[in-house]
């Protein structure tokens, strides 16, 4: 059973008759001796077979051992390629946003100068001098305090009031107090005196029968709240000011968490609005383990009542990122307990952002308070109101009637009725008027109203009062606005003493600058003391080689009124420091520039890291060069054999060869399209990770690449013993707009691997179009029963140089580039790719575009077909072909010989040139890469010749394949390009162009 068998077939074939040779048979030795010689002519065949089938063995060893090596040295490359890129992608945001800095401070400082000249215009209080004139203006009542503005005298009764002499001018004050006894409104207007500031307000004077009699004329002494603003407001410009400059996230939070106050840096640090902050936990903005980390910190702090500082990472925006966050409680004046804790955090992620941007908070000031209506009453020495003007009513409740009923203190809190009426009982007619505030009964729940009351105590002969006149407005807003001040003052001084930037501020007086204050940090770092620097100028302060410089950038803050920000060397005991500096200039009333507050920053391990940077960035870009160079290198080193192997192969195939040496062609061949394949996926795969792979938008036919798809893969199915299915989901004439040399890349390498790791069953590909959308959805599904995915390698399928298994590669062969370049060239048109297998069952591959459809149909061009004419026109050629390669000159001329009227091939660009002078060409084939002279050296060359030469068509034949070579050729002077391997049949199409080109 186990001997061999043989199967011989015989053919039945017709012998045409010959005439028999006159000499008669060979003799008997001759026709040994021919036997012999073929034999010998066989067995020196065989040996040479086998000696290029060993070659190619020992060559794919080689090349396989260089793809590993090519494979590890990529994945370096582009480790480093994508720490670049993140490096750049960050330093150029921090350049982007350090750009905007100026323009936002410059905003802020517009701001800060209307806010001034707002708060010029705030009405602080009113004050106590009370006229009343008739309808014809003619004084009828004063008080004494009426001096203070009117120098009046009992000689001035009956006379008309803008005659009476006052020690102030007030502006339209005849016409506002008509406009008041003719339209019944109140009218306003400001006085001031040498020394005081008074508000005035005129109110119709009416009779019992509501009738308006004249007019009263009230004026507030507002000096001393005019005062008390001032200096708040002062105090709140500089502390907001060192706020508003500083780059530190800065944010106060009450003892529950709330986010009472957050600067603009921590809300775009953690891209919130401050609506959606404030009043709002860690809890609501963050996720719980950030929040709970977070929250954890705060309530050390609060319980340890003591500033606490540390290194912290967070997670933002998916991004880890490094900070020193300093947290300290805050007090209220008697407290034990701390009620808040503010956090100051600084980013030091020295490998992420070279600095810290400078960050301003939003402008939180209050609207000012409305003015407030005056309320006019009368009241008799035991309370009871005799009057109440119509304001009184609105504010208090009641009617001028029902509030005869009532008693003054009625609308005073019980609070404060004892100390009110302590202050009437002072009353004397030495001492008539009275001022002071109290607080309006409401509800418990209600927030506490306040009102300023001017009284003024009436007496008769003997001494004895006999009623009490008072004019009282709301002051609820001023006293809560001087209350919101005074604690915001606190909060901001306790900010600034534990910020660990340095802050100092200056005093300008003319052109000297003299140091006021500084901050906690400022004494630690040892620059300043309190007793031997305080009242200094800054000229003393700094070193003498910088003085002049350091004067000047103050001056230039002071005169232009612009915030400057510019980075500084400082000596220390450590050695030198870098400091980034910025001034704030800080404004009086008057918008005049009176103080400049310092915020520096030591950016000493931030320079260090931008250096570090740097270099880091630099070694990158010439690693980035190296990996160019080394892909271009080994392209062409490769191209370059291979055009040999593949042109040798060509010729052999124009031969009629034996079965077994046709088969051993054919295996060349394919492992020549395998070793190709690899090349132009790892140049793919370079170009796609150097984002120099742009995807075209062109109409095309579905029903072509369907079509294509058949005819490439379905013989090849079959030859393997698989069945291919081809399903068609689309109507007929479908085009559609995109890449459709991408996608025939997608599908090629979908279906090439479904039919690879298939020994039987079968293969399918459907296509199909689905309506909806601003665009159609086409999905290609490539499905086979090959060996299937196991579940635990489905994360790498899509990776480089990844597939399933250790050992597929050595069972199907392949490198693991098709998918991760098919799903890269996927991405980038806008699409998805997924998969689904069951192992031993096989996998389904399938892909989803949403394509626009093409507004015109779609001209089906197939494949151009050889005709006669074009063998004919072919054959008139006169071919120069260059190259510093004997192989592929050998080569070159024997494809082209048989159908070209004639090649000449040269070794040199030098020898082209002199060929070109001497005689005509149709058509020159270039190589590109040669020693000495170049491709491109020798096509300017040829270029700048006399005469019909230097337009012959050059056709570059080159091993450069990377990106970018096809455009050098064609800028060079060069009219086509063609990579090596060569497609001898894409050659001749080309030369034949350039023929029919060349001769019209």
């Amino acid at each position: 059973g186990d001997r061999p068998l043989f199967l011989v077939a015989f053919d039945t074939r017709q012998i045409p008759e010959r005439a028999e040779p006159a000499s008669g048979p060979l003799p008997e030795g001759e026709m040994h001796d021919r036997v012999m010689e073929l034999e010998q002519e066989v067995s020196a065949t065989r040996e040479h077979l086998q000696t290029v089938v060993e070659e190619l063995e020992i060559s794919n060893e080689e090349m396989q051992s260089l793809n590993e090596e090519l494979s590890s040295t990529n994945e370096e490359l582009q480790a480093s390629n994508e720490e670049l890129e993140t490096t750049n992608e960050e330093m150029q945001a921090s350049n982007e946003e350090l750009t905007t800095l100026n323009e936002e401070l410059n905003s802020k400082s517009a701001e800060l100068r209307m806010a001034n000249s707002n708060m010029e215009n705030i009405l602080s209080s009113i004050d106590a001098p009370v006229l009343v004139v008739d309808n014809e203006m003619r004084l009828l009542r004063y008080n004494a305090a009426s001096n203070q503005i009117f120098n009046v005298a009992p000689s001035d009764y009956g006379e008309v009031i803008a005659r009476v002499s006052s020690q102030s001018e007030i502006e339209g004050f005849e016409e506002k107090v008509k406009e008041t006894i003719r339209t019944g409104q109140i009218t306003e207007g400001i006085c001031r005196t040498a020394r005081r500031v008074y508000q005035m307000r005129i109110h119709p004077n009416r009779d019992e029968n509501r009738r308006i009699s004249g007019a009263v004329l009230v004026f507030f002494d507002n000096t001393d709240l005019m005062a008390a603003e001032e200096h708040l407001r002062k105090s709140d410009a500089r502390i907001r000011a060192v706020i508003d400059g500083s780059p530190s996230s800065i944010s106060l939070k009450d003892s529950m968490g709330r986010y009472q106050l957050v600067n603009r840096a921590f809300l775009e640090l953690y891209g919130k609005r401050e609506a959606d902050v404030l009043d709002r936990s860690d809890r609501e903005l963050f996720t719980d383990a950030m929040a709970n980390h977070i929250r954890d910190q705060d309530l050390e702090v609060l319980l340890r009542r003591q500033a606490a500082a540390r290194e912290e990472r967070l997670a933002i925006n998916g991004e880890e990122r490094v900070f020193f966050t300093s947290r300290f409680p805050l007090f209220s004046p008697g407290d034990k307990n701390p009620h808040a804790v503010g956090t100051v955090s600084h980013e030091i992620t020295a490998q992420v952002r070279a600095q810290t941007d400078l960050q301003e908070s939003q402008t939180r000031y209050r609207a000012i308070v409305e003015d407030q209506a005056v309320f006019v009453c009368r009241h008799m020495p035991d309370g009871h109101l005799n009057f109440t003007n119509g304001s009184f009513c609105a504010y208090f409740g009641g009617s001028p009637e029902s509030n005869r009923a009532r008693d003054f203190l009625s609308v005073v809190d019980s609070t404060d009725q004892r100390r009110v009426a302590a202050q009437l009982a002072k009353l004397s007619p030495e001492h008539p008027i009275a001022q002071y505030e109290h607080r309006v009964p409401a509800l418990s729940t209600a927030p506490a109203r306040w009102v300023r009351w001017i009284h003024r105590a009436l007496f008769d002969e003997h001494g004895r009062t006999v009623e009490f006149q008072a004019v009282g407005f709301d002051v609820t807003e001023i006293h809560n606005q001087t209350a919101d001040l005074l604690k915001k003052e606190n909060l901001f001084t306790q900010v600034l003493e534990h910020t660990s930037d340095i802050v100092t501020v200056y005093r300008v007086e003319e052109e000297r600058f003299i140091l006021e204050s500084f901050n906690q940090s400022a004494a630690d770092s040892g620059s300043f003391s309190q007793a031997r620097l305080l009242g200094r100028s800054l000229q003393e302060l700094s070193e003498s080689s910088r003085a002049e410089e350091v004067t000047e950038r103050y001056a230039e803050c002071a005169r232009t009124g612009r915030v400057l920000t510019f980075e500084e060397q400082a000596e220390a005991p450590g050695g030198i420091r870098y400091l980034s500096t910025t001034l704030v200039p800080i404004r009086d009333y008057q918008g005049k520039v009176e103080r400049i507050t310092a915020l520096s920053r030591d950016i000493t391990r931030l320079k260090r890291a931008e250096n570090s940077i740097r270099e880091e960035k630099l070694n990158a870009e010439n690693a980035n060069r190296a990996k160019s160079d080394f892909l271009a290198a080994i392209s062409h080193e490769l191209r370059t054999p291979l055009n040999v192997i593949t042109g040798i192969c060509y010729l052999l195939n124009r031969e009629q060869l034996k079965p077994n040496h046709q088969r051993l062609v054919d295996s060349i061949q394919r492992s020549s399209k395998v070793l190709l394949s690899l090349i132009d996926d790892v140049l793919d795969l370079s170009k796609i990770e150097a984002g120099k792979v742009s995807i075209e938008s062109a109409p095309f036919s579905l029903d072509l690449l369907f079509s294509d798809l058949t005819q490439a893969f379905e013989p090849q199915a079959t030859a393997k013993g698989i069945k291919y299915e081809a399903q068609r989901e689309f109507p007929e004439h479908t085009d559609l707009v995109g890449d459709s040399s991408r996608l025939r890349q997608v599908l090629i390498n979908l279906v090439a691997n479904a039919l690879k790791f298939t020994e039987k069953g079968s293969v399918s590909v459907r296509f199909s179009l689905e309506e909806g959308g601003e665009a159609p959805c086409l999905r290609l599904e490539v499905k086979d029963t090959g060996v299937g995915i196991p579940e635990a390698s489905y994360p790498k399928i899509f990776q480089r140089f990844s597939q399933a298994e250790s050992g597929t590669s050595r069972r199907f062969g392949g490198t693991g580039l098709g998918l991760a370049i098919s799903k890269q060239l996927v991405e980038l048109m806008n699409g998805e790719i997924g998969f689904t297998s069951k192992f031993g069952a096989g996998t389904t591959f399938w892909v989803e575009l949403r394509l626009p459809r093409a507004a015109t149909p779609v001209a089906l061009i197939g494949p151009p077909v050889a005709s006669e004419a074009d063998a004919k026109r072919l054959s008139e050629l006169r071919v120069l072909g260059v190259d510093d390669t004997a192989e592929a000159l050998n080569v070159l001329k024997l494809a082209l010989e048989k159908d070209c009227r004639e090649v000449v091939t040269v070794g040199s660009g030098q020898e082209a040139i002199g060929m070109v002078r001497s005689r005509p060409f149709d058509v020159i084939l270039l190589d590109v890469q040669m020693p000495d002279m170049d491709g491109f050296e020798t096509t300017r060359r040829i270029r700048a010749l006399d005469g019909p030469a230097r337009l012959t068509p050059i056709i570059a034949l080159t091993a450069n394949a990377m990106s970018g070579d096809e455009a050098r050729c064609r800028d060079a002077g060069m009219n086509d390009y063609l990579t090596k391997p060569v497609d001898f049949e894409k050659l001749r199409e080309k030369m034949l162009f350039w023929k029919e080109k060349g001769s019209s």
